[in-house]
């Protein structure tokens, strides 16, 4: 036993049309037999072009993904070939790039289907766009396009960045996400690098998931907190508070406040301590 592919030509007669012979012939297909022969009734290529892209892989930041752009070839005319696209703009990986495409070899149960792929890794948020594929045999060409929404790592901001406090003082940090992906996001805390939950003399106020505020009372010593956002696609990258402690008894050199030539104010500290203030875009100062 074997079996055969079996090309047929219909002729359309001037009452039809091709997209009704399309689904009438379908339909008959899927029934497993087309007269009394016996058919994959599964199988069946109407046309000659791309008929889609599939996707292995989240549209996650840093995660690697692989598009995979499927093709039926009838009657080719020259060497076929595919082109890929970015927002428009031809993807031409190269040895350091993200970017890696390849042809998967032919199946011989479907002669006449091409597949390319096109891998990623790891996909980056200005990925966002979308994705195509242009496949042409140098006469005739077929395209498509896919969307691509790429969830990004949460980004958070804290607030003061570094201050100097005397022994004994309080303090209030803030820590917001303000950029979630539109996906649902929330607020981990770490104490000197060590994953924190608050504690008798630092209370985190859960306001809501993209918001928190840490109260500290009693400052004793100089201490580091951060917060970071987590989401689908992971945790972000941390946002950092130093705090610097003055001790009693002990002489310092002190630091006045201080307004730059370019307007940003610096609070007063104490010598030999870095100080940090927000600046436009994602520098930072000190």
């Amino acid at each position: 036993r074997g079996s055969v592919i079996v090309d047929s030509l219909v002729t359309v007669n001037q009452t039809g049309t091709v997209a009704g012979t399309s689904n009438s012939i379908r339909q008959a297909v899927s029934t497993g037999f087309v007269g009394q022969m016996s058919v994959d009734p599964n199988y069946v290529i109407i046309g000659n072009g791309v008929t889609g892209i599939s996707v292995v892989g989240n549209y996650y930041q840093d995660t690697s993904v692989t598009f995979t752009c499927s093709a039926d070839i009838i009657g080719q005319v020259g060497n076929v070939g595919v082109i890929w696209k970015l927002k428009n703009a031809v993807i031409n990986p190269t040895t350091a790039s993200r970017w890696r495409t390849e042809t998967l070899p032919d199946d011989p149960q479907y002669p006449g289907r091409r597949q390319y792929q096109l891998k990623v890794n790891p996909m980056h948020t200005g990925d966002t766009g979308n994705i195509s594929c242009h496949i042409s045999d140098g006469k005739l060409q077929s395209d498509w396009t896919i969307d691509v929404a790429v969830i990004g790592k949460p980004i958070v901001t804290i607030s003061p960045m570094t201050t100097t406090v005397h022994q004994g003082d309080s303090l209030n940090i803030f820590c917001q996400v303000v950029e979630t992906y539109g996906t649902p996001s929330s607020i981990t805390w770490h104490k000197n690098g060590e994953s924190f939950n608050g504690g008798p003399d630092e209370i985190i106020d859960r306001a809501n998931f993209t918001y928190h505020v840490l109260k500290i009372s009693d400052i004793q010593t100089s201490i580091s907190y951060s917060c970071l956002g987590v989401n689908v696609a992971g945790t972000g990258k941390q946002a950092t508070t130093t705090i610097t402690v003055i001790q009693s008894g002990i002489s310092y050199k002190y630091c006045p406040t201080d307004i730059d030539m370019y307007g940003k104010r610096w609070n007063g500290t104490i010598g030999d301590t870095e100080v940090i203030v927000p600046c436009t875009g994602d520098k930072t100062a000190n």
